[in-house]
């Protein structure tokens, strides 16, 4: 969500999660697969099924907070299982 109360400056606000229950689950999922060894990938992959409805802001700081990605990461990450998605890989 852009706020543009001025216009000369565009600063994205972080979105609300839809469903709260789902997204903290994500998370607790990707940290357990991060405590099993799993890579960050595996874990983000684990938990973007619970989080497909959910804004892509929201997405992006449950995968830094359950996969431990960088902002940068979250975002790569999260554009990837959309393609990969799209063209009808299992995630």
């Amino acid at each position: 969500m852009i706020n543009s109360s001025n216009p000369d400056v565009n600063v994205v606000t972080s979105a609300a999660p839809i469903n709260p229950a789902s997204v903290s689950k994500a998370i607790d999922l990707g940290k357990a697969a991060i405590d099993q060894g799993m890579t960050k990938v595996q874990a983000a992959r684990t938990m973007f099924p619970l989080l497909t409805d959910e804004p892509r802001e929201v997405v992006w700081q449950a995968f830094q907070e359950g996969a431990g990605l960088t902002p940068k990461g979250a975002v790569t990450y999260h554009y990837n299982m959309i393609r990969e998605a799209k063209k009808g890989k299992q995630i």
